[in-house]
């Protein structure tokens, strides 16, 4: 290599080095506000969430370019604020109040209305079809992580367990970042090369056994004998593993890098928790078939 090459490279180097520093402060940063949100309360908890999902949605709805002044899309966030504050209601009152959240089969058929007085709407089966899928992939995700903090059949909000919402997300955390050094340190085969081609399958094992390594110690360290960790470890890197695929799906379809610019050095919220909008609705059904 000449010496211009040699030039040529210093550039790039600096600018991985000084990415790779600006991912780390952010997750230090922003990790650690979530981590004592969510150890100091369950009002912590429920901030956390209603803030991260109502982002997500607006990344969301910015990346598939539908317009946020529409009256369709400002009824969803709108119907998105309504179902947080049922949850807020039955937090403070301390049981589920079904026939506030039961509020929600409604938005369907509201939704499905406005657009029918939307003159110019020609691709209404299209922007029901996103709206609709907004709320099962971002926001529902993020309800069931509020919820699953609580009594494992979900009666009442109450026993507030924040081991649980914490061990989830160290989980989907450990996983991210164990794979992502496993591949750079030792990724040689593809895992998904149509969708991501830096996936690879000694990532995929450094996050598994990363996992399950933090799920075992969790299982000795919490009495948490409904929640049995090192199962979960499992679900949340393989779903992970899938959620992520997904969201890189969605973005090379929409020939996007990233999905917002929030978190410096990591993108958008909606690039931040890909894995966790996947894997918790798995790890939430696990809870509910075979928790105690």
């Amino acid at each position: 290599m000449s010496n211009n090459q040699s030039i040529e490279t210093i550039p790039k180097r600096i600018k991985k080095s000084s990415n790779l520093a600006q991912r780390i402060f952010t997750a230090l940063t922003a990790g650690t506000a979530l981590i004592t949100l969510i150890i100091v309360s369950p009002w912590g908890l429920f901030g956390a969430c209603v803030l991260i999902s109502m982002v997500g949605l607006l990344e969301f709805y910015k990346l598939i370019d539908l317009k946020i002044y529409r009256w369709e899309t400002i009824f969803t966030l709108a119907f998105t604020l309504f179902v947080w504050g049922a949850l807020a209601i039955s937090l403070y009152q301390g049981k589920i109040r079904f026939e506030f959240i039961a509020v929600g089969v409604l938005a369907l058929p509201a939704i499905s209305i406005i657009l029918l007085y939307e003159k110019a709407e020609k691709t209404a089966v299209q922007t029901l079809s996103l709206l609709s899928f907004s709320q099962l992939y971002i926001v529902l995700p993020f309800l069931l992580f509020f919820i699953s903090a609580f009594d494992i059949r979900y009666k009442a909000f109450q026993d507030y367990h924040f081991e649980i919402p914490l061990g989830i997300l160290l989980l989907h955390w450990l996983s991210d970042t164990a794979a992502y050094f496993a591949g750079k340190m030792m990724g040689r085969r593809s895992l998904f090369p149509r969708i991501s081609p830096k996936k690879t399958w000694e990532g995929f094992a450094g996050g598994l056994i990363g996992n399950l390594l933090l799920g075992w110690l969790f299982e000795v360290i919490w009495d948490q004998s409904a929640f049995n960790w090192i199962v979960i470890a499992f679900i949340v890197a393989v779903m992970g593993l899938y959620g992520d695929l997904v969201e890189s799906m969605i973005k090379r379809n929409l020939s996007v890098k990233d999905s917002g610019s929030i978190l410096p050095g990591h993108g958008g919220i909606l690039d931040r928790f890909d894995s966790f909008l996947l894997a918790m609705p798995a790890v939430f059904v696990v809870q509910l078939l075979f928790g105690t």
